[in-house]
């Protein structure tokens, strides 16, 4: 065989040979971005993975994460993205569901999530998250 020929059959079998085991292609997707329009990017800070990679937190300063009307401050909040949804929630909310009337996550600090992304945890200075809010910063 020459040297040629080897080199077309080894690059036959390359393409011919199905990707190892266990071993996924990378793919990129774009998870700060306007409600409804994933290749229009938003500015996002902190950005970090549940362990089980199904939930992304981060905090924004931006508006435009979630439909119209769901995040009345702009300032900072704080987002749970859901990537086998594709779907981005507010989560610095009140107690009732409605937007905060302070800063949350961002500038304030760092957010986190629990291992299986059920639970968040944040700092924000907003008074009306819970019936028993401080003003300062609460966690």
């Amino acid at each position: 065989m020459t040297r040629s020929t080897m080199l077309a059959v080894a690059t036959a079998l390359a393409f011919a040979l199905p990707a190892a085991p266990g071993f996924a292609q990378a793919e990129l997707k774009l998870l700060s971005h306007v409600y409804q329009q994933p290749n229009s990017p938003l500015n996002a800070n902190h950005p970090q993975l549940s362990a089980d990679g199904n939930w992304a937190i981060f905090s924004s300063g931006s508006s435009g994460f979630v439909a119209p009307g769901d995040d009345g401050f702009f300032g900072p909040d704080v987002f749970v993205y859901d990537i086998a949804c594709r779907r981005t929630e507010l989560v610095s909310t009140t107690w009732d569901g409605q937007p905060p009337n302070g800063a949350s996550g961002g500038s304030r600090g760092r957010s986190a999530l629990s291992g299986d992304g059920r639970y968040a945890a944040f700092i924000s200075e907003a008074d009306n998250l819970d019936q028993a809010s401080s003003g300062g910063d609460d966690v």
